[in-house]
C-alpha cells in the first residue's frame, strides 16, 4: 500500500505540472498585454498634452497678431527681420512656376548663398511637401508652413515626455516634464514670437537624437561592477556620435558660414582671439548673446522647475561620489555588490551620465549666453521631472523612514501628484492671463510703403535701408534689396573688380 501511494504522487504532481505551467503561462501573457495596453493608454496622455501645447502656441500667435483677419500683406509683414528672409524662399518657392527652376536660381545666385548663410533647406522641404500634395485648394501656404513649425514643437514636447518616462521608469514622470515645459514656454522657445526661426526646425531633431542615444543605452544596460571599463566606454561613444550629430545638424539647418561664425563668435568672447567681423561685432553687443539676467533666473525657480533640477543634479553627484568610494573599497573584489546611497546612478548608468553631463554643459552655456537658453531648459525639463519621479530613489526614501514597499509606492504616488498639483495650480493663472491677452498687429505706415512701392516701382528696382525693412520689402513686394557685407556670397567681392572693368559706369 505503501508502494501504492509512494508510486501515486509523482504521477499526481506531473499531471499537475502541466496545468501550473499554463496557468504561469496564462498569467505572463495578461500582463504582458496589460503592461502593452497601459503603454499604449500613456502614450495617448503624451500625444495629447503634446496637442495642447501645440495649440497653446497656435493661440498664442493668433492672440498677438489677430492673425487670422490680417491681409496678405499684412501677414507678409508679420513675419520680422531674419523670420522675413526664411519665409520669403518659401514663398518664392510655392508661388514659383517651376520648382526646379526656382531651387536652380537660388544655387546660381551670386549676390547671396541662400544655402551657406541661410540654411534654406527646411523651405525647400515644404514648399516641395505642398505642391507635392497638392494642397493648393485645402490650405493656405502661410497656414501650412507656421502649422508644421507649431506641430514641430508639439512632436518635440512628445520626445521629452518619452524622455522623463525612460529616464525614471513611470510615465508619471512625463506628465511632470510636459506641464514644465508648457509653464515655462517663454524660456523653452520661441515659436509663436518667430515662426520661421532655425531653432524651430533643429532644435526638435537634436532632441530626437537625445532620445535615440538614452533608448540605445536603456536596451543594452550592462550590469555587474567587472563591465564598468565597458560601460565607459559605451558612454564615450555615445559622447562622439552626439557631437557628430549636432554638427550634423548644425550644417544642415544653421549652414557651413553660420558655423564658422559660430565659432569666431565663442573664441571672442572668450578672449582668445580677436575678429573684425561685423556680425561678430553686433553679436558681442546684441542682448540675445548676453549672460542669463537674474530675471530668468527667478522665473525659473518660481516655476518649480530650477528646485526639481537641482535635487536631481545633487542626488546624481552625491551618487557618484558613493559610487567611487565603494570601487575603492570593493576594487579587489569584482563582482562585490556596490551599495550606493543614492540609486540615480546605478552601476554608473551611462544613460543618466550623459542625459545630467549634457543637461549641466547646456546649463553652462545657457549662464554664460541667454540663446543657449532654448536648448538647456526643455532638457532640464525632462531630467528635473525624471529625477523627482525616479522609482529607485523614491523606494530609498522609504527605506529610509522604515516603511514597507507597498506604503512607500504609495507615498511615492501621492507625492508626485502633489507635485505635478502645486505646479499646475501655481501656473496656471498665469498661463491663462497670457491666452487671454489680445494684440493686432498695427503697422499701417509700413503697409502703405509697401502698397506705394508695388504699384510706383519697375520690378527690377532695387532697395537699401536697414535689414529688417528690407527683409519686409523683399517678401512683401518681390523687388530686390542690397545686402550686407556679412551675408553675402564670398565670390562677389573677390570678383567685382573685373565685373567693374567690363562695364560701363552706368551698368555698374
Amino acid at each position: 500500500m505503501k508502494v501504492k501511494d509512494g508510486c501515486k504522487m509523482p504521477l499526481k504532481e506531473k499531471q499537475l505540472y502541466p496545468l501550473k505551467a499554463a496557468a504561469s503561462k496564462r498569467s505572463r501573457t495578461e500582463q504582458d498585454w496589460w503592461n502593452k495596453a497601459s503603454r499604449f493608454l500613456w502614450l495617448i496622455v503624451g500625444l495629447y498634452l503634446a496637442y495642447l501645447y501645440t495649440c497653446q502656441l497656435q493661440l498664442l500667435h493668433e492672440n498677438q497678431l489677430w492673425f487670422s483677419h490680417l491681409t496678405e500683406l499684412e501677414r507678409d509683414l508679420s513675419f520680422r527681420s531674419e523670420s522675413a528672409i526664411y519665409y520669403s524662399y518659401y514663398k518664392q518657392l510655392v508661388t514659383a512656376p517651376s520648382l526646379y527652376e526656382e531651387i536652380s536660381t537660388l544655387l546660381r545666385a551670386r549676390n547671396i548663398n541662400s544655402f551657406q548663410h541661410f540654411s534654406i533647406l527646411p523651405e525647400i522641404f515644404l514648399a516641395s511637401l505642398y505642391r507635392a500634395a497638392g494642397l493648393k485648394h485645402l490650405v493656405e501656404p502661410v497656414y501650412f508652413y507656421i502649422n508644421i513649425v507649431f506641430y514641430m514643437q508639439g512632436i518635440q514636447l512628445l520626445i521629452l515626455f518619452y524622455l522623463a518616462w525612460t529616464l525614471s521608469g513611470t510615465p508619471i514622470a512625463g506628465c511632470l516634464a510636459a506641464l514644465f515645459i508648457i509653464f515655462n514656454r517663454e524660456m523653452g522657445t520661441r515659436a509663436h514670437m518667430a515662426v520661421s526661426l532655425r531653432e524651430c526646425f533643429a532644435i526638435p531633431f537634436l532632441m530626437g537624437g537625445i532620445l535615440c542615444n538614452l533608448l540605445y543605452h536603456h536596451s543594452n544596460r550592462i550590469e555587474g561592477h567587472c563591465d564598468q571599463v565597458k560601460n565607459i566606454y559605451l558612454w564615450i561613444l555615445t559622447i562622439g556620435l552626439s557631437l557628430f550629430l549636432n554638427i550634423i545638424l548644425k550644417l544642415l539647418f544653421f549652414g557651413y558660414e553660420d558655423s564658422v561664425l559660430m565659432f569666431k563668435y565663442v573664441c571672442s568672447k572668450l578672449g582668445l582671439m580677436r575678429f573684425s567681423d561685423f556680425e561678430i561685432l553686433v553679436s558681442l553687443c546684441h542682448s540675445a548673446f548676453q549672460p542669463m539676467s537674474k530675471g530668468t533666473l527667478l522665473q525659473i525657480l518660481s516655476s518649480g522647475l530650477l528646485p526639481c533640477y537641482a535635487i536631481t543634479i545633487a542626488v546624481f553627484f552625491k551618487s557618484i561620489m558613493a559610487q567611487s568610494q565603494n570601487i575603492l573599497q570593493t576594487r579587489n573584489e569584482l563582482q562585490s555588490k556596490v551599495q550606493s546611497s543614492s540609486p540615480l546612478v546605478h552601476h554608473l548608468d551611462p544613460m543618466w551620465a550623459y542625459a545630467v553631463l549634457l543637461s549641466l554643459l547646456l546649463g553652462g552655456l545657457s549662464l554664460w549666453t541667454t540663446r543657449f537658453q532654448y536648448l538647456w531648459v526643455p532638457c532640464a525639463c525632462s531630467i528635473a521631472a525624471a529625477g523627482v519621479c525616479h522609482s529607485k530613489l523614491w523606494r530609498d526614501v522609504s527605506g529610509a523612514i522604515g516603511v514597507t514597499s507597498s506604503v512607500g509606492n504609495v507615498v511615492r504616488l501621492m507625492s508626485m501628484c502633489a507635485i505635478i498639483l502645486a505646479v499646475t495650480l501655481k501656473e496656471t493663472p498665469t498661463l491663462l492671463s497670457q491666452l487671454r491677452l489680445m494684440k493686432q498687429l498695427h503697422v499701417p505706415d509700413t503697409v502703405m510703403l509697401m502698397k506705394w512701392i508695388d504699384s510706383h516701382t519697375p520690378r527690377d528696382a532695387v532697395f537699401a535701408g536697414s535689414s529688417q525693412i528690407l527683409a519686409a520689402t523683399h517678401l512683401a513686394t518681390g523687388r530686390a534689396t542690397t545686402v550686407g557685407a556679412h551675408i553675402e556670397d564670398d565670390w562677389l567681392p573677390k570678383n567685382l573688380p573685373d565685373i567693374c572693368e567690363r562695364r560701363p559706369g552706368r551698368g555698374v
